[in-house]
C-alpha cells in the first residue's frame, strides 16, 4: 500500500526523505495524504490517488509512521462502506495490508 504525504504531514510522521514513483498497479492500493488545520486541531485528508475518494481524520496522536498507517487504514475501512457499490472494496483487503511505502506526491 502508498502513501504519498505531503512535505508537512511528513515532517509530523518522520519518515526521511521521500521518493517520487508512478502509481501502484492496484489503483486502490495508493493514496495521497495531506495535514491541515481546522478550528484549531489538525486533521488528515487521505484521497484515493486516481478515484479522488476522500476520507478525513484527525491528527491527533499520529506522532509515527505506525500510528498513522494504523488510523489510516481504519479511516478508509470506515469510509469504505459508505460509498456507493462500484467494486473498490473488492479490489483490495484492507485486513491483510502489512507493508506500506510512503513516497513523494
Amino acid at each position: 500500500m502508498i502513501f504519498r504525504l505531503s512535505q508537512k504531514l511528513n515532517q509530523k510522521i518522520k519518515t526521511g526523505t521521500l521518493e517520487a514513483l508512478p502509481l501502484h498497479q492496484n489503483p486502490f492500493a495508493d493514496w495521497s495524504c495531506h495535514i491541515f488545520p481546522a478550528n484549531r486541531r489538525q486533521y488528515i485528508l487521505l484521497s484515493n490517488t486516481k478515484s479522488l475518494y476522500s476520507c478525513v481524520m484527525p491528527a491527533k496522536g499520529v506522532t509515527n509512521q505506525k500510528q498513522f498507517a494504523e488510523n489510516a487504514l481504519d479511516c478508509i475501512r470506515d469510509f469504505l462502506p459508505t460509498m456507493p457499490s462500484n467494486g473498490l472494496s473488492g479490489n483490495l483487503s484492507f485486513q491483510k495490508v502489512k507493508q506500506f511505502s510512503f513516497l513523494k506526491p
